[in-house]
């Protein structure tokens, strides 16, 4: 019905004009639906554009909050994104030099089963609690490594 009544109003128009609009008309109908759906958005998008962007987004924010600016390097942020259904943590390179590569891959992987579970924010703090007992061993919490780095959610 919609379209007809489109047609109608567009019999005035050059037939390459009345294609040319009804063609942004349908683009717009299509980037609506899928602003509506983001389901369908993510299905649409390839799953390494998704990681790369967010992984590009979580440097940007590991830079943007200064996190890159502690004493001893040991800056860390645990990246979620809900568009992408991703997570990423990143460690400053004080952090990397002592623990070994992949070692978060086991929080990722709890938070995202906590998301899919509706459990985000319990998966999310058990997270932290692992994390915290691992960077602990490395990184004691004392007069000479201070807490610099707010710990607070950042939106």
């Amino acid at each position: 019905f919609l379209f007809l009544s489109l047609e109608k109003y567009l019999l005035g128009f050059s037939l390459v004009s009345r294609n040319f609009l009804f063609g942004h008309f349908v683009f717009g109908i299509g980037i609506f639906g899928m602003t509506l759906i983001p389901d369908l958005s993510r299905k649409l998008i390839s799953p390494i554009f998704l990681e790369k962007t967010v992984h590009m987004r979580a440097v940007q924010e590991f830079n943007q909050q200064g996190l890159i600016r502690t004493k001893e390097a040991t800056g860390i942020l645990i990246f979620v994104s809900e568009f992408e259904r991703r997570v990423h943590i990143l460690a400053d390179s004080g952090i990397n030099a002592k623990v070994i590569p992949g070692i978060w891959e086991k929080q990722v992987r709890g938070i995202i089963q906590g998301i899919r579970n509706d459990k985000a924010g319990h998966s999310v703090a058990l997270a932290i609690e692992e994390m915290g007992e691992i960077l602990a061993k490395h990184f004691p919490a004392g007069k000479e490594n201070p807490n610099e780095l707010p710990n607070r959610p950042i939106h």
